[in-house]
C-alpha cells in the first residue's frame, strides 16, 4: 500500500472546508446572511445599516440575486425575510420582505484589509469576518462596543491559510491518494452535479442573456468554454440553483469543474483521471487564494480559478509531471495576473471566456516546452504566488478607485436609502 504523505489529512480537511454549496454570488449571500442573523428577534418596521469591506461591496453591488432583483439592496430585502441558519443558502427560495416594512437602508463601504460585514437591524447587530459565513458576533446594539473590541483582538486566521505550509509539489503527489477518499470523491461528484445543473439550466432554458449560446461549439476548446461560461452566466444572472463553491466563490467552483467534465466526455478520458484533474484544480485555486485573499483587487476567475484550470490541464496533458503543471501555471499567470476585479456581475461571463481559454492554451504550450519566466514569475509555484500576493497587497488602493467609480455610476445606488 502506498504510504500517505504527512500533508494528506490537512489537505483533506482544507478541501472539505473550502468547497461548499452556495446559492447566488457569495458576497451577496454573505450580506443576506448578516441581515438575516441581525433581524432575528426584531420586529418591523426595519431600520437597516450595513458596513462592509470594499471587496465585498464591489462584488455584491451589481450582481443578480436569486429570485429576482440585483445588488446589495435586494440581498438585504431578502435577508430580512430569511433564516440565518441556512448560511450561504440564505437567498434560496425566499421572497424579499415588503418594502412597506422597511423604514430606511444605509450602506457604507469600509477600507479594511479583510472580509468584513457589519449589519444592524433596529436594535440587533451581527458581524461576519474572515470568511463569508463566519458570524463572530450576533447580539444587540448595546453590546456593539464590546463586539468591536472582541473583533479587533481576534487573532484567528481562516483555516485555508494552512495550505501555504505545504509545498506545491506535495499537493500534486497527494492527488492519487486523496481522490480515493470517500468523502473527497463524494464532494467532487456533488460538485459536478451541482455545477452541471447550472449549465443545463442556461443551455436548455431561455431566461438568461444568451451569451453562452452565442459562442461557437465546434472544437474541443470551444465546447469547454461554451459550457463553462453557461454556468457562470446563470449564476451571475441570479439563478436559484446552487453552485459548488471553491475558496469562497461559486464562479471559481464552476470554472474549475465544468472544463474537465466536458474534456472527459469529448476525449473519453477515464472517470478517475477527470476526478484527479478537478481535485488538483480545486486545491490549486485554494492555494492561490491563500496568497491573494478570498476577495481581492484581482479577478478570481482569471487569477485563482484560471490557475487551477491551468494546473488541471497541465496535469492531464503532461502525464502528471510537476514540471508541466508548474509551467502551465506560470504561462497562465504571465498572461492574466494583472486582470482587475471590478465586481461580480454579468460581464464576469466574458472574463470566464478569457480565463478558460488562457488556462487551456497555457497547458498546451507548457507541454510543448514553452516556459514563461519573466515579470512576476518566480523560480517555482510558491515564489510566483508570493510575488502575486505582494502585488495584490500593494494593489489594494485600487478598490478605492473602483468603489468610487461604481458609486458615481449610479447603478443600483438606491440602496443608500430606500
Amino acid at each position: 500500500m502506498e504510504r500517505e504523505p504527512p500533508e494528506y489529512n490537512m489537505l483533506n480537511d482544507i478541501l472539505l472546508q473550502e468547497t461548499r454549496k452556495s446559492i447566488g454570488c457569495t458576497e451577496a449571500a454573505a450580506v443576506g446572511l448578516a441581515v438575516a442573523a441581525t433581524k432575528d428577534g426584531q420586529e418591523p418596521p426595519y431600520n437597516v445599516e450595513i458596513a462592509l469591506d470594499y471587496d465585498t461591496y464591489r462584488n455584491a453591488v451589481n450582481v443578480g440575486i436569486p429570485g429576482g432583483g440585483k445588488g446589495i439592496r435586494s440581498a438585504i430585502l431578502m435577508g430580512l425575510n430569511s433564516d440565518w441558519k441556512k448560511k450561504l443558502r440564505v437567498l434560496s427560495k425566499v421572497k424579499p420582505v415588503s418594502i412597506n416594512l422597511v423604514r430606511n437602508i444605509n450602506v457604507k463601504p469600509l477600507s479594511v484589509d479583510t472580509l468584513f460585514i457589519y449589519a444592524c437591524v433596529n436594535n440587533g447587530c451581527s458581524i461576519i469576518t474572515l470568511t463569508h459565513d463566519n458570524i463572530v458576533y450576533k447580539g444587540s446594539r448595546i453590546e456593539l462596543e464590546k463586539a468591536s473590541s472582541s473583533l479587533s483582538s481576534q487573532k484567528e486566521q481562516p483555516s485555508y491559510l494552512r495550505i501555504k505550509k505545504i509545498p506545491y509539489d506535495a499537493i500534486i503527489k497527494a492527488i492519487d491518494l486523496l481522490v480515493d477518499r470517500k468523502d473527497v470523491l463524494e464532494r467532487i461528484r456533488q460538485g459536478i452535479k451541482l455545477n452541471l445543473a447550472l449549465v443545463k439550466e442556461n443551455i436548455e432554458g431561455n431566461q438568461y442573456c444568451g451569451i453562452a449560446k452565442l459562442l461557437p461549439n465546434e472544437t474541443l476548446l470551444q465546447k469547454i468554454v461554451r459550457y463553462t461560461v453557461a454556468g457562470v452566466e446563470a449564476r451571475m444572472s441570479g439563478s436559484s440553483k446552487p453552485a459548488m463553491s471553491v475558496a469562497g466563490s461559486g464562479n471559481q467552483g464552476i470554472t474549475t469543474t465544468v472544463p474537465f467534465v466536458i474534456y472527459a466526455k469529448e476525449t473519453k478520458l477515464k472517470e478517475k483521471d477527470m476526478y484527479k484533474a478537478i481535485l488538483l484544480a480545486w486545491l490549486t485555486t485554494i492555494y492561490v487564494t491563500a496568497y491573494t485573499k478570498y476577495v481581492s483587487p484581482v479577478c478570481g476567475l482569471g487569477v485563482k480559478a484560471g490557475t487551477g484550470i491551468a494546473a488541471g490541464f497541465g496535469y492531464l496533458l503532461g502525464n502528471k509531471k510537476y514540471e508541466t503543471v508548474m509551467d502551465a501555471i506560470r504561462n497562465h499567470l504571465a498572461t492574466i495576473a494583472g486582470t482587475v476585479c471590478d465586481g461580480a456581475k454579468l460581464s464576469c461571463t466574458l472574463k470566464a471566456i478569457t480565463a478558460v481559454e488562457t488556462a487551456y492554451r497555457s497547458a498546451e504550450l507548457a507541454l510543448k516546452g514553452i516556459q514563461c519566466r519573466e515579470g512576476l514569475l518566480g523560480k517555482n509555484v510558491e515564489e510566483t504566488l508570493r510575488n502575486i500576493g505582494e502585488y495584490v497587497q500593494e494593489a489594494a488602493p485600487l478598490n478605492n478607485v473602483i468603489v468610487k467609480v461604481i458609486s458615481a455610476q449610479g447603478v443600483n445606488n438606491s440602496f443608500f436609502g430606500v
